[in-house]
């Protein structure tokens, strides 16, 4: 299974673009999540501290068609998402004759969090952007507990 959940605030306006694809226009949005990690559970295991420097992630995320569509007319650069997905990696020799390697999520499913037109600075109180947070599950409608006792691997 390639199911891959985010809860972060975009990093920057996202880039749409306009493509012709066998005679018919295909839009497609790419963007940045900043994603906290929820570090607790592990770091307390380990008997580490928090350390600031390595606690964001940034993830690309691609998405196509209607969504792409959704993501232009609602998100800006600090909007609150959660993006369901699935990972994509890749590769392609580029001009100077070297393979380079890509990693992306193809989003398929996002809930906005933030209000449409949001501001870039989120308040004190705002959700924050971590799998932990009770909140965020609830705008989302999950339930963690319920979710980690559907793992296989657990």
């Amino acid at each position: 299974m390639n199911n891959c959940i985010f809860i972060g605030r975009l990093t920057a306006d996202p880039d749409i673009r306009i493509s012709d694809s066998n005679g018919g226009k295909k839009t497609i949005a790419r963007f940045f999540l900043a994603v906290d990690r929820d570090r607790s559970r592990s770091r307390k295991a380990e008997g580490h501290g928090r350390q600031e420097n390595d606690d964001t992630d940034y993830p690309r995320f691609v998405a196509f068609d209607h969504t792409a569509e959704l993501v232009d007319g609602y998100l800006r650069k600090g909007s609150l998402v959660a993006v369901q997905s699935e990972f994509n990696s890749g590769s392609y020799v580029g001009r100077d004759g070297k393979r380079h390697y890509t990693a992306e999520f193809i989003v398929y499913k996002m809930k906005f969090l933030s209000p449409k037109g949001a501001g870039s600075v989120p308040s004190n109180n705002s959700l924050a952007p971590n799998m932990g947070n009770t909140e965020a599950n609830e705008a989302m409608g999950m339930n963690m507990e319920e979710f980690e006792g559907q793992l296989s691997f657990r």
